[in-house]
């Protein structure tokens, strides 16, 4: 006897929402996980045999399944091409336990099916191991590096020094140690806390050797005394420039030179200190009474520099590209001549100036490398027009060498201590490292040099 469709019909409904709440359920404890599974499957087949469901409708719910795990397998497919292994490798989990309540398949297309999903698990779990063992062997290699450093810091830290040249020496190299260390990645886990506390406790040794040292050293303590002595008298003797820029970057100087000199005999330390400060703060104050009866002449240089941002902006182009950018440079020029504007809009003006002439000089039909080399001349040309030129262009090639001592002091660094790392069996690559940085380094240090040698002229 045929079951009734509609009885049928209101018991596989039930069914299927059964089915629906089982895969809305969280994670149950994981040694339970497989039992549950099963049960869930065997009470399943018990079903389709207790309603005695008809093969086609058994069909198409396996069709459904078989589609759902394609799906499954194409996406897993698709992580061959996330070049983030660990992202590919969460996003495969996440399919797994997709796969598993996805359902089953016909019995001819179980194997086929699960054996696709299978393969590409396997080429991700590789992808990912290999990642893994790479970044396993830097971590090694780092570990080495760090494991040298230590052994040198060790040696500073353990080591006699007896004149303060010595301990000059020893504190510029130990601070040469600390950026190689700064420069060198991870270790392994296991060895992290250890190799740095190691190297933490190497370096406090040897700078509180230092401190130790000087705080002995009555003798450099009076010279400190007349090295900020000597500062408050230069101090003094400027404190009524009225050449602003350059006396401000003076003072500067001196305010610097005065932090890096150390302790003086404390019966004299506030002393000294308010006679260097009264003569900052009178030059100070001066030049901030002079910069506010300014503020009218730098709101009229305001509006001055607003019209010759609308003459630029509303610049016509031609097919004359060298005549345009020779119509672009005066109005560049006129810019350059007028003076200050109010320090609050100085950074906006300036902005929406560069923004203007830069949207402008796209529009040129001038080669690039051409284009280039008239922005720096014309960068060199507006240097000379501004007011005490030669202040401005010499304060920019400072610049320019300032950066060139830094420069040449990283390569001093890194070419000195190459050799802790020549006795390794990971030599060659981290020596390479250091060369690239070396010869990048060189490099820029060349083109400093040429157009230092263009402002020079």
């Amino acid at each position: 006897m045929r079951e009734d469709p509609t009885s049928f019909n209101e018991t596989f409904n039930k069914f299927k929402d059964f089915q629906n709440q089982w895969s809305k359920v969280g994670v149950v404890p994981k040694n339970e996980t497989k039992n549950l599974r099963d049960s869930y499957n065997a009470h399943v087949k018990e079903f389709y045999n207790y309603v005695k469901i008809n093969k086609e409708l058994r069909d198409l719910d396996y069709k459904k399944n078989l589609e759902a795990k394609i799906l499954l397998c194409e996406r897993a497919e698709e992580l061959f091409l996330e070049p983030d292994a660990t992202k590919s490798k969460r996003a495969l989990q996440t399919l797994h336990k997709q796969w598993k309540e996805s359902g089953s398949v016909s019995k001819d297309k179980n194997d086929e099916i699960w054996e696709r999903f299978r393969g590409a698990t396997a080429q991700i779990n590789a992808k990912y191991y290999e990642y893994i063992e790479k970044i396993k062997e830097q971590q090694d290699k780092n570990f080495e590096a760090k494991t040298m450093l230590c052994e040198k810091a060790e040696e500073f830290a353990f080591a006699n020094y007896e004149s303060h040249r010595e301990w000059k020496d020893a504190s510029s190299q130990m601070i040469k140690i600390q950026r190689l260390w700064k420069g060198i990645g991870y270790v392994p886990r296991q060895h992290n806390t250890v190799v740095y506390q190691r190297f933490r406790t190497a370096c406090d040794k040897f700078f509180e050797n230092v401190r130790e040292f000087y705080a002995q050293s009555n003798e450099d303590m009076e010279n400190n005394l007349q090295l900020k002595t000597d500062l408050c008298s230069r101090a003094e003797s400027m404190q009524k420039s009225n050449e602003w820029k350059k006396t401000s970057e003076i003072f500067k100087n001196l305010q610097t030179d005065w932090k890096k000199i150390g302790h003086v005999p404390h019966r004299k330390s506030e002393d000294i200190w308010r006679r260097f400060r009264k003569a900052c703060n009178f030059f100070f104050d001066s030049k901030k009474a002079y910069y506010e009866n300014r503020k009218k002449e730098e709101k009229d240089n305001l509006l001055k520099k607003r019209a010759i941002i609308d003459n630029i902006s509303n610049f016509e182009t031609s097919e004359n590209g060298l005549n345009d950018l020779k119509k672009l440079r005066a109005l560049q020029k006129e810019w350059s001549e007028i003076g200050f504007v109010p320090y609050e809009s100085k950074d906006e003006i300036y902005k929406q100036y560069k923004k203007t002439v830069n949207f402008k000089f796209k529009n040129l039909e001038i080669d690039a490398d051409k284009l280039a080399e008239l922005k720096f001349n014309e960068k060199i040309e507006n240097l000379r027009n501004m007011p005490n030129a030669r202040d401005a262009v010499k304060l920019e090639i400072n610049k320019m060498r300032s950066e060139i001592e830094n420069i040449n002091a990283d390569i001093s660094v890194w070419e000195n201590n190459l050799g802790f790392f020549s006795n390794t069996k990971n030599a060659r690559s981290m020596l390479k490292d250091f060369s690239t940085k070396i010869e990048d380094s060189k490099n820029r240090v060349k083109v400093l040099k040429r157009q230092i040698n263009k402002l020079n002229r």
